[in-house]
């Protein structure tokens, strides 16, 4: 819960109330875009997990191709929205308060969610294996570098440190690391895998044997 909310302790002790309160605002949108994201990540799973025991690459490099560009089309209308309605989103939901954000500030939500979409769709695709070391360790290094950079680069910036910080860490680990890793599933086939990495799916490990 601490990491979750690091960003709001920070801002609390570099910008202004209306800033926090913006950035709230902005970010609760924005979960809401991930959360179009996250559903279509559910509808992938199952067929991830079969393409990826067959080695059938073409079919999943089509469909991360298809939910991708949803996701990134839907970030597109997030980012058209904010930057052309920003006044009447703010009225709407925090209504008798002056709110404003900067267009850096947009731009720069909308280059995290795009960043958040690529890397939650590689993350499913190397849990699908169940290579949950891999994970945990990236997930452990990443949080350590988000904390500090949104910590270093929040008293320079502001809410755009906080966006930076977020950006980065994941953009150093694992928007590159889990792509990279899927990349080796791929060139060593599903067939040669451990065992202990495939215990999420017993029934196959059975059918090895």
């Amino acid at each position: 819960t601490i990491i979750c909310n690091i960003d709001y302790i920070i801002l609390s002790q570099t910008v202004s109330i209306d800033s926090i309160v913006a950035y709230s605002i902005i970010y609760k949108i924005s979960v809401t875009v991930i959360s179009i994201s996250t559903s279509m990540l559910h509808a992938v799973w199952p067929f991830a997990i079969e393409w990826i025991m067959k080695n059938d690459w073409p079919k999943l490099i089509n469909i991360i191709n298809k939910y991708m560009s949803i996701g990134f089309f839907t970030i597109l209308c997030f980012f058209a929205v904010l930057t052309l309605f920003q006044k009447q989103v703010f009225l709407l939901l925090a209504p008798g308060a002056n709110l404003m954000i900067e267009f850096s500030t947009i731009v720069l939500f909308t280059i995290y969610l795009i960043v958040r979409v690529w890397t939650d769709f590689f993350t499913v695709l190397v849990q699908a294996i169940n290579d949950i070391n891999n994970l945990i360790f990236l997930a452990c290094f990443q949080a350590i570098a988000s904390i500090a950079l949104q910590i270093v680069l929040a008293q320079i910036w502001g809410v755009n440190g906080i966006l930076v910080g977020l950006i980065l860490s994941s953009i150093l680990t694992v928007s590159w690391a889990l792509p990279l890793r899927l990349k080796k599933i791929k060139s060593i086939g599903y067939k040669n895998i451990t065992k202990g990495q495939m215990t999420v799916l017993p029934i196959i490990i059975k059918q090895k044997n």
